[in-house]
């Protein structure tokens, strides 16, 4: 399903700080699984990248507070 939200510019300070503070608690880098490093890829590059995974995350706690199986 695809949604699209519009928010006020006047938020976009606050989305650009929970995405940095976000990131900041993640690994830069993560294992490659050949004994190297890649980059991690839960970090959020940007502003639409981030409030597409808080959605997501609304959403799936939708489905488990009103008991939907998905």
């Amino acid at each position: 399903m695809d949604y699209a939200i519009t928010t006020p510019d006047a938020n976009e300070p606050g989305v650009t700080a929970a995405r940095e503070a976000y990131n900041a608690a993640l690994p830069p880098t993560v294992d490659d699984g050949a004994g190297g490093q890649k980059p991690n890829p839960d970090l959020k590059a940007d502003n639409a990248a981030y409030m597409t995974w808080v959605m997501v995350k609304a959403t799936e706690s939708y489905c488990i507070q009103y008991g939907i199986t998905v």
